[in-house]
Parts: C-alpha cells; structure tokens; sequence
C-alpha cells in the first residue's frame, strides 16, 4: 500500500531544500542542516521507496502569452517537469519572481546621484530578474499539456530532488531568458546560456540521462529560444569595476532607451535596437547571474524561436542557418540591413561620445594645446622684436 502521507513528505522535503533559511534556523551549524535533510531523505526512502519504485516524468507546457505579429502567430510558453507514480503528482519549475514584465529581466534600475556624475559612470544597476525552484505537490491546473518522456527509477528521483535542492537551486536565482550563439562556422554553437525554465527541464533531463534513463516523447515538445547572434562573447565582469567601462554600458543602455517605446508596442522590434547599436558601433552588453559579456553582434543578431526541445545526449544548436521550425511558429532569420536608420541626432551623439571616450583623445588635445601654446608665444615673442626693431 502507498503511504498516504507522501505528499507531507515530499513538502517536508522541499523546505528543507528549497526555502531560504529562516529567522529560527539562524545560528545552526552547516552540519546540523545538512544531516537534517538527509534524514529526511532517509526516513522518505525507508518507508515509501517501494512504492515509488518507477516515476513517470510528463513534459508539461502552458501558453504565457499570444501575438500577432506581421500577420504570423507568435506564442510564448512556460513548461516544467512533472511527475507521476498512481495518483501522486508534483511538478517542478524554474519561475521569475516578477513576471509583470519581461523588460525588468532585461533592462536594470538605474541609481544615480546626478546626471553629471552618471555621465562620468559613476551609477548603479540595480536588476530585479530574480527568479525560484519551485515544487507543486499537484499538476497545476495552468499547465494545458503534458507529453510523456519516459520514466526514472524511484532512486533517481531521490536524487533528483537532492540535486534541484544542493546544485540547481543554490546557483539560480536570477531569469535570464537570452541565449547568444555563434555565427561563425566550426566553433561552440552556444557562446551564452539562458537561464529560464526550458532550460531547468534541459538540465534536468541530462542529471537523467547521466543517471542511465534515456527519455522518449511519445510526441513532439518545443521550447522558446530567444537567440542574440554574435562572433564573440567576451566576459568583462571586471569592466565594471572602472568608470569607462561603466560609461560604455551606459552608452549601450541609452541607445536601448531610444527604441523601449517600440519594443513595448511590438517586442520584435529589439532586433531593429541591436541593428542600430551595431551600426553606431557601441558595444553590446548581456547580464547573466554570475557574469557580465561584452557581445559583438552580427546578423542576423536576434531570433523568436520555437524549437524542437534537445533530449539527452542531442544538444540544442540554434544557429541562424539550422533553424527548423513548427508549423505556426514565428521567426525571421534575416535581418533588414538597408533600411535601418538610427536615430536622429541622439544615435549619433552616442557614437561621437563613444569614439571620443578614449585616453588618446585627452592626449591628443593636450598636445595640441601645447603646440599651438608654444607656436603663439613664439609669434607673440617675434612680434614683439619685430615691433622693437
């Protein structure tokens, strides 16, 4: 017989992983925590593990959002991992805390004294992409459908609730949901990972795969990509540490700031953002969690995807030329170079502003005003002479 208190035990489980420590907790020893969730895991295991010898793992989706853009559908989605043994279920998700808007995960707060200190770098960027594991004890009813995958042993789904609790969740606390991949030929197809709830279901079903379980839909699952293309992403987390290189993300966020009303209207007009800071030759930046990149863009430089979901040991590719795409999905892997005008006068401000924040110009106008002091004092002293004589 199931025991009947195995939820109790599964949310047991979860705040002993998942929730952060509270005000009781404060002043426990590391080692007293840790023994604590592994007793857990072993009363678990000792009294229902017979019972939940084989796990059905669902891949489940629901719509977040619909579009109709240049007369084509275009449809957002959540997914999760659920699971099922009789009539127990839980689902596991990766969620932004804030999902009032997807600008917050990708533009920051700005915090400055005044405008002439920012204008020098001297600011903050406050981001609120904060995002959390999440354990359900129930198929959410928001979730509008699930797809087998396979099934894992009741073994592995102990670690697998052990693995979410000690390695996914600690290190993801933020939602990041662009990914940037290469366009040159022959090197990683992925210079940047995203950081969003597909890709928790594709972490999560390689701990599978590594574990022995082998998943195969019994249909086709998809998942979002939204792929910034670049020839190169270099991390300069230490960039912001000086004044020029905050000056220069701050250059890049302005010129983002000239099209937000139009990305608002229609989210596909960020590409036509990213085509006008390459042609004002501003550097581009992404923020992760952990790390910040310098991005050199190149076309088509972003891409709305609904792709095939990569099962284990298949790894996801989005390239621009080898995307393949489900009937009703929505993309467009060419970008319009030829009628793609930045912005007046404030587009070329940026680029002027850009290519004089440099140590050579200082130089340079210094020793030009040298010259030119000497060559008038000189002037100054012959006419002098000239005047004497």
């Amino acid at each position: 017989m199931r025991s009947a208190w195995l939820p109790t035990q599964l949310l047991l489980l979860l705040l002993l992983h998942l929730a952060p420590a509270g005000a009781d907790e404060e002043g426990k020893d590391e080692e007293v925590k840790v023994q604590n969730v592994y007793r857990a895991r072993e009363l678990w295991r000792a009294s229902s593990i017979r019972d939940w010898s084989w796990q059905c793992v669902f891949y489940g989706e629901f719509l977040l959002a619909s579009w109709v853009l240049d007369h084509a559908p275009w449809n957002a989605y959540h997914s999760g991992l659920a699971f099922r043994n009789g009539d127990e279920k839980c689902v596991y998700d990766y969620s932004p805390t804030d999902v009032s808007s997807v600008m917050k995960m990708l533009m920051p707060e700005i915090i400055i004294q005044d405008n002439f200190s920012a204008l020098l770098g001297n600011y903050e960027m406050k981001w609120h992409d904060g995002a959390r594991t999440q354990l359900t004890l129930e198929w959410n009813k928001a979730y509008e459908r699930f797809v087998r995958l396979g099934t894992i042993s009741g073994a592995t789904f102990v670690k697998f609730t052990d693995w979410v609790a000690k390695e996914f969740a600690p290190t993801h606390n933020a939602f990041q949901p662009i990914e940037v991949a290469s366009v040159t030929p022959g090197g990683s197809p992925v210079l940047v990972r995203s950081s969003m709830c597909h890709d928790f279901v594709t972490d999560a079903l390689w701990f599978f795969y590594h574990e022995g379980h082998r998943m195969q839909p019994e249909s086709h699952v998809f998942r979002d990509h939204i792929i910034m293309y670049a020839t190169d992403a270099t991390e300069v987390s230490s960039l912001l540490e000086g004044l020029h290189g905050m000056r220069q993300w701050g250059r890049y966020l302005r010129q983002l700031e000239l099209s937000l009303e139009r990305i608002r209207q229609q989210f596909t007009f960020a590409r036509e953002a990213l085509i006008w800071n390459w042609r004002l030759r501003l550097p581009a930046f992404l923020h992760t969690e952990h790390r910040s990149y310098q991005v050199q863009l190149s076309p088509p430089f972003l891409n709305y995807c609904y792709l095939p979901l990569a099962m284990p040991p298949e790894a996801s590719k989005p390239r621009a030329q080898s995307l393949v795409l489900p009937s009703g999905s929505w993309t467009s892997t060419l970008a319009n170079l030829t009628n793609s005008t930045p912005p007046w006068p404030w587009g070329t401000m940026l680029s002027t502003e850009e290519h004089l924040d440099r140590w050579e110009v200082p130089v340079a106008i210094l020793l030009v005003t040298l010259v030119g002091v000497v060559f008038a004092a000189d002037s100054a002293k012959e006419a002098t002479s000239s005047a004497q004589e």
